[in-house]
């Protein structure tokens, strides 16, 4: 039966898309990373820099969790932005490149196919913001390890 409800919501909508794209756009996790990585800054060198454990940051970057406010701070301080970029706010520095988002999605359809049909839109959206913060391309096996992350 769930089985059967996974193949009509595939068929009723690609990727839900709209629903993604509105929770990508305000991705913490992906603008995280981005802006580390746009830095050159390891992620344990930008934990130690807040004064947060390494495995705090994996989950900030992974979306597990978030910084609080006060976190948010240091960290906006860290990676030389402005909280409300880190929110992906608009007005905010943050912009979504639909060309990598759109290899994104094509990467995570051509790697996951069915399996991506029959997640949540959070966790869809969490995939799709792992993927587009590293460029908008995964290989089968990193998609497979970035679905047991949020599975």
């Amino acid at each position: 039966m769930a089985e059967r409800a996974c193949h009509a919501f595939a068929s009723t909508t690609r990727f839900g898309l709209t629903q993604v794209l509105a929770l990508t756009v305000t991705s913490i996790a992906a603008n995280i990373t981005k802006h580390r990585e746009q830095l050159g800054i390891a992620q344990a060198e930008l934990a130690r820099l807040v004064g947060v454990s390494p495995a705090t940051m994996s989950r900030w970057e992974s979306g597990a969790s978030g910084p609080n406010r006060n976190n948010l701070k240091l960290l906006a301080a860290a990676l030389q932005t402005t909280p409300a970029s880190i929110h992906g706010e608009p007005g905010s520095a943050s912009e979504i490149d639909v060309t990598i988002l759109a290899r994104a999605l094509d990467s995570l359809e051509t790697t996951l196919g069915k399996h991506l049909a029959c997640l949540t839109a959070s966790k869809r959206a969490k995939l799709l913001a792992f993927v587009y913060a590293r460029g908008g391309a995964v290989s089968a096996s990193e998609a497979r390890a970035l679905l047991a992350l949020v599975a």
